[in-house]
Order: structure tokens, then C-alpha cells, then sequence
């Protein structure tokens, strides 16, 4: 069987980081209100996060400069 966590190998260091502590807190709010809704959702968000940096030519295309409508560069 398949570890239901390892989508997050793919993830920074600094990003599981994160990960861990915005799943704390979330979790911890969920507890209270007695909905997981909240938490069902910041793991989808996570594993998408997981997903574009497993994929390095999505990686590369999102690292670069993105031409706004207006034909200026943002950075």
C-alpha cells in the first residue's frame, strides 16, 4: 500500500515546514467548530503545491517573470 503522505517528498524543506504548522492550526480550528471542511481543503491546496514542484518544466514555466495584462513585467 501506497504511504498516503508521500506527496509531500516532493515539497521544500521550508514548505513542509509550513505545511506542518498551517495543518496544525487549521486542524486545531476544525477540532473546535467540529468541521473539517477547512482542513479537507488545506490539504488539496497542499497537494497541488506538492504536484507543481514534482513537475519541473511546471516548475521552470512559474519561476519566471510573469507578463502582467498591462504588458509590464511583475517580479
Amino acid at each position: 500500500m501506497k504511504n498516503s503522505t508521500s506527496w509531500t517528498a516532493s515539497l521544500p524543506t521550508e514548505e513542509k515546514a509550513r505545511l506542518l504548522e498551517e495543518s496544525a492550526e487549521i486542524f486545531s480550528s476544525c477540532m473546535t467548530a467540529g468541521r473539517y471542511d477547512a482542513f479537507f481543503d488545506l490539504l488539496e491546496d497542499w497537494m497541488n503545491t506538492a504536484r507543481i514542484h514534482s513537475d519541473l518544466t511546471l516548475v521552470s514555466a512559474l519561476s519566471g517573470d510573469i507578463e502582467d495584462p498591462t504588458g509590464q513585467y511583475v517580479v
